[in-house]
């Protein structure tokens, strides 16, 4: 088999959309460590979140968080050593967002004076996060834990929302959409760590086949980077339609969450092995 890379969304991707679970790919992710297949997160998670799915599952592979705002890569992973990220305890840390504060800080003063209801993560307490998402309330406080990315809960008009973006894009910050909030971030893209991430990594990363995992529109740049994206949660999906139009060939998966990212993968799994058979 050649060498593979998965990279993988979190949210309605490999994790449940309602209760976070992944058990529908236990099997599979097994299979993936004991082939010696790195599984890099990709996510709109936090560090502190990301981490902790990893532990769950035993992951121990780089990770991008926070819809590219980080990429961090574990210490005994070979990298680059020239112009070498900064050492964060037992990770190199490679940071491309906007600090949270200044992100937040935007958000506040477009919302007194447009007099619009905006409710971030940072304005919700882990309650009330945990009742909008599901999230079990331990991991809720994690979700909190953001440093360059910012969910969000738009409540005024359509109007309002595009003087938000406009201003945002003059600030030289990005609003996207993901599954259940909107996302305020500096210029860049889950696709834009995964590059700076990469360039770090030896050649067996940089060499391999990679394979992408998402569900929605957040995840559309990190689809078109890699060499073969996949859809999954394809029924009912708002985002369909565009994702299709902006990826041509791009395989789509209509089960949910884990089953769909289950299915994908053992489908390539099976046809890997078959070109090798």
């Amino acid at each position: 088999m050649r060498d593979l890379v998965i990279i993988t969304d979190l949210d309605n991707t490999l994790l449940d959309k309602k209760t976070y679970n992944f058990k529908p790919a236990i099997n599979t992710i097994e299979k993936i460590k004991s082939s010696n297949i790195p599984l890099i997160f990709c996510t709109s998670k936090t560090f502190a979140e990301t981490l902790y799915f990893q532990k769950e599952m035993g992951i121990k592979d780089p990770f991008v968080v926070e819809n590219g705002g980080a990429a961090y890569i574990p210490k005994e992973f070979c990298i680059k050593s020239v112009g070498a990220p900064k050492f964060e305890g037992n990770f190199f840390e490679i940071s491309l967002g906007t600090s949270s504060e200044e992100l937040e800080e935007f958000i506040n003063n477009f919302s007194s004076s447009r007099k619009v209801e905006i409710r971030t993560f940072l304005k919700m307490t882990a309650k009330e996060i945990s009742e909008i998402t599901g999230l079990p309330v331990n991991l809720a406080i994690l979700a909190r834990e953001r440093d360059f990315d910012i969910p969000f809960i738009f409540k005024g008009s359509l109007e309002d929302f595009g003087e938000l973006k406009k201003e945002a894009e003059e600030k030289g910050y990005l609003i996207q959409e993901g599954g259940t909030f909107y996302h305020l971030s500096g210029l860049h893209t889950k696709a834009d760590a995964l590059s700076k991430m990469f360039e770090f990594l030896g050649k067996r990363f940089k060499e391999a086949f990679k394979i992408g995992l998402g569900d929605s529109m957040n995840d559309l740049e990190m689809l078109k980077w890699v060499n073969y994206p996949i859809l999954v949660s394809g029924r009912d999906n708002p985002y369909v339609s565009s994702i299709k139009q902006e990826i041509k060939g791009i395989k789509i998966y209509e089960e949910q969450g884990p089953k769909g990212w289950n299915s994908a993968i053992l489908d390539l799994l099976r046809k890997e092995g078959d070109k090798n058979g």
